[in-house]
């Protein structure tokens, strides 16, 4: 008799999308508000509610779903709260990282330490392909940041030309179904 382990139900009386969802709004209405403090709370916020849906409880939907609402939930974040929620990620991957200031971080979001290897990360959160601009910047971001490797992480695709020019420069990309394999890794 073979017996099936019964799903986790959510005892929470919110949803996953529903989180997703205030947070989103949360960090939208902060940021067009232009109060110094709101931005970095809504951030905060979005990051926990981004958090919450990498903590493996999926409500009790399909084994596929999570990973597509991560994806998902991921295309909705802001510029800088993907910049920390790809830190996170690669946190869960054994990284040490951190996320570079806003302004005069020389092309270079995130630097992610492991063992002997020290890489610059250009993330880019784009609904089109990825250009050659991301790739340069994070080459030129290796030395000012003292890194031995660079890296392009994004939810989309790469141009033809940012995938020649990473080849030439041994620039890691990372797309969309490579980010998708780092969620299923960083269970």
């Amino acid at each position: 008799m073979v017996r099936r382990r019964r799903r986790r139900q959510s005892r929470s009386g919110f949803n996953l999308l529903g989180l997703v969802f205030v947070g989103a709004v949360v960090l939208k209405l902060a940021t067009s508000l232009a109060i110094p403090l709101l931005p970095g709370l809504a951030a905060l916020a979005g990051l926990l509610v981004l958090l919450s849906a990498f903590s493996g409880d999926d409500g009790g939907s399909s084994a596929k779903a999570p990973r597509h609402r991560q994806l998902e939930e991921l295309d909705r974040l802001g510029g800088h709260a993907f910049e920390q929620a790809v830190a996170g990620i690669m946190g869960r991957l054994g990284y040490q990282t951190t996320v570079t200031p806003g302004s005069g971080d020389m092309g270079v979001d995130v630097i992610a330490c492991r063992g002997n290897r020290r890489i610059a990360v250009q993330v880019k959160r784009y609904s089109s392909p990825v250009g050659r601009r991301a790739v340069a910047d994070a080459v030129a971001g290796m030395a000012p940041h003292r890194c031995n490797e660079a890296m392009v992480v994004t939810n989309s695709t790469f141009s033809q030309a940012a995938v020649q020019l990473a080849q030439l420069h041994g620039c890691t990309l990372i797309n969309r179904n490579a980010l998708a394999a780092w969620l299923r890794q960083a269970r």
